[in-house]
């Protein structure tokens, strides 16, 4: 076993590019819904190979951002950097660099964005940013911090956002989040007690943005 996760460990430091290590990762590391057999290294070995794959990361992003050299693939790798390492290092990063130049900030959403398909053409066009999205982006940086970036930029039009929105892809994506953060945010406060015999307020079925 020592050999084996010594082969690992080669194979997680050398992979490249990036989108190549983390399909690496993603098979050589055991989950509870993949059967035994086929294990490759004890479940313990997971947290070393998941450092090993950060620290990588973690070293490109030091050249250029990981979301302008990595692109879609951007959102699986700020996963495994904040797996192996932590969120405060990744946030901390991002800050540093949206501080200094704010509009970038549309450039890191971008990469969260992903295609759908045109029932009727069957061509390709920009997908909605998503709550499932919004979460996962949460996990890497405060969605308070994003949403005053973009109030900052995109002025009193994010006071009442669009889900459904024209304009360029950065503005959609603008409205969208902060239509996504407001709900969330509602979400956390206390709800007024219901009179006997009222009904709830029906839902608007925000979960599905």
């Amino acid at each position: 076993m020592p050999e084996r996760q010594a082969a690992v460990e080669t194979v997680v430091q050398a992979a490249s590019p990036l989108k190549m290590g983390s399909e690496c990762v993603r098979w050589l590391t055991h989950s509870s819904d993949r059967h035994e057999q086929h294990r490759v290294l004890p479940s313990e070995a997971n947290e070393i190979i998941y450092r090993l794959f950060a620290d990588r990361i973690c070293e490109a992003n030091a050249a250029k951002p990981i979301f302008e050299q990595a692109g879609g693939d951007a959102p699986h790798l700020y996963w495994y950097w904040q797996k192996g390492r932590s969120k405060e290092e990744i946030e901390a990063s991002l800050r540093l660099l949206f501080d200094a130049e704010p509009a970038r900030m549309d450039d890191f959403l971008g990469t969260y964005i992903g295609e759908g398909w045109e029932v009727e053409s069957g061509l390709p066009v920009r997908a909605d940013l998503r709550r499932e999205t919004y979460e996962a982006i949460s996990l890497l940086i405060s969605p308070n911090y994003i949403s005053a970036n973009l109030r900052s930029r995109y002025g009193v039009e994010l006071d009442d956002p669009q889900y459904h929105q024209e304009g360029t892809p950065a503005r959609i994506t603008a409205h969208q989040f902060v239509f996504i953060h407001q709900r969330a945010l509602a979400e956390q406060q206390p709800q007024p007690d219901m009179e006997p015999g009222s009904e709830a307020p029906s839902e608007t079925n925000e979960r599905d943005f």
